[in-house]
């Protein structure tokens, strides 16, 4: 560890190291984690803006366009599989996954989640839903929920429970030791931007354990959710109120969104990098 902090010319507290997705210290051992000879342990070095650098993804130029096809990216899909930055998957690692559920939240439920978005939008200054965000304007908000929250706004304590249920079913043994089965919720909002400053996310495994997904609109353009696994990519449907859970080894990205504003609500399970939830 102290190896790499040199050779990035780093202090040791502006450096991340993960296995299968679990950060460790210098104070612990391989047999902790049971490691073995030819696991990978990722390095992830923080910088000057906040954010970490990553591994440049052979497939992020395919996401500029409004709705890249499984056709034109599909010979690329192990390509796009294999570089795609994020915690390297190891021998115990889930088979990367989605699921799909549709009518989860109702278009009332959902439309109550967009204005209370719209409003604290509204009182951070973020401009209305019409134009194109310019490049110098933030295009992106999140705002955490509590359980009580997501109650008062949708009208009932079932919704927690149905999202809770459609995460735990991506997580495994080790990770429900890891991180429970209680998420972080997070009402997100995604505006369009111009060209030379695009709003999409590059392919990528997530550090937490599984997310959950949940469309909250539809006035918008782009905004795709795409997973490439096994070599083939695959664009699941995402009518509003329908949700798409994960796990931690599928890698996704998502398309720029080219006009209007894109809502979501989305559950974390376990440790919360949300720079790239989808």
């Amino acid at each position: 560890m102290q190896t790499d902090c040199t050779r990035y010319g780093r202090e040791m507290s502006s450096v991340r190291f993960l296995f299968d997705g679990h950060r460790f210290s210098r104070d612990q051992y391989p047999f902790e984690y049971d490691m073995e000879d030819g696991d990978l342990i990722d390095v992830m070095i923080e910088q000057d803006v906040g954010e970490w650098e990553a591994r440049d993804s052979a497939g992020q130029d395919l996401l500029l366009g409004t709705m890249p096809t499984a056709a034109c990216i599909g010979d690329k899909a192990i390509q796009i599989e294999r570089a795609a930055y994020g915690p390297t998957p190891s021998r115990r690692s889930p088979h990367a996954a989605f699921h799909v559920a549709h009518d989860l939240l109702t278009r009332a439920q959902c439309d109550s989640l967009v204005a209370h978005a719209a409003e604290l939008a509204a009182a951070n200054g973020l401009p209305s839903d019409g134009p194109v965000l310019r490049a110098a304007e933030p295009a992106d908000m999140k705002v955490d929920l509590t359980a009580a929250e997501l109650a008062r706004l949708v009208g009932c304590d079932a919704v927690h429970t149905a999202i809770t249920r459609m995460g735990a079913v991506q997580l495994d043994a080790s990770d429900r030791q890891a991180c429970g089965a209680t998420p972080r919720l997070v009402l997100r909002r995604s505006a369009a931007s111009e060209p030379d400053a695009p709003t999409y996310i590059r392919f990528h495994r997530d550090q937490c354990r599984a997310i959950v997904s949940i469309a909250l609109s539809e006035g918008h353009a782009g905004g795709h959710l795409l997973f490439s696994i096994d070599g083939r990519v695959h664009c699941p449907a995402r009518p509003v109120g329908s949700a798409v859970a994960h796990n931690r080894t599928a890698v996704h990205g998502v398309s720029r969104i080219t006009s209007g504003v894109r809502y979501n609500l989305i559950a974390v399970f376990g440790q919360a990098d949300l720079s790239s939830a989808a």
